[in-house]
């Protein structure tokens, strides 16, 4: 067994080992690989046998190129900020009746909720009082017709949020480097 230690700051170990796995020109088999953080960053590789100065360089260079957070998992990262405020945004809920300051919420329940009473609105007896996300104020719905644009709202305001996380994730997608990823600015 021959062991090869080299100094590297950033390292993802299963990430390296892919690579130095996948790379045909290295001749040797990897046997273990393993960092200490002993104030060198030191990255231990133990090789067979057949180890060589050919695979000594080839290492070197997988090693040079070697990315603790490759372009796949940036973005990864990157559209799982975006879901994330995607999620905040649909639960901040949705006004109605437009400019009444009355705010609803869109959670899974309240989506439940309003679904049903929308498929409901035909055989329901007006007005129907419907809370407020704060529970602190209720809405009398006059009619069927209020009834279904109220969860024409709901669902309008929530694809929004959707569909503004989607396009935001396609650019995210459409990036070729972290550089076009970071572009990717989240302002809603």
């Amino acid at each position: 067994m021959i062991e090869k230690i080299k100094i590297i700051t950033d390292v993802n170990l299963r990430l390296l080992k892919d690579e130095i796995e996948s790379d045909v020109q290295i001749g040797s088999k990897l046997l273990e690989l393993n960092s200490w953080n002993n104030g060198n960053n030191e990255l231990r590789l133990h090789f067979d046998d057949t180890f060589n100065a050919s695979d000594n360089t080839v290492l070197d260079g997988i090693i040079s190129a070697h990315d603790d957070q490759p372009l796949w998992l940036y973005k990864q990262l990157k559209e799982e900020d975006i879901d994330r405020r995607t999620g905040e945004l649909i639960s901040e809920g949705y006004e109605f009746p437009p400019a009444s300051g009355k705010i609803f919420s869109l959670s899974q329940s309240a989506q439940i909720n309003i679904l049903a009473l929308d498929n409901t609105r035909t055989e329901l007896t007006y007005p129907v009082n419907y809370n407020t996300k704060d529970n602190l104020d209720t809405y009398a719905i006059p009619d069927a017709t209020t009834l279904h644009n109220m969860y024409l709202t709901a669902l309008s305001v929530k694809k929004a949020h959707l569909d503004s996380g989607t396009a935001l994730k396609d650019l995210v997608r459409a990036a070729t480097d972290k550089a076009g990823v970071d572009a990717v600015v989240d302002n809603r």
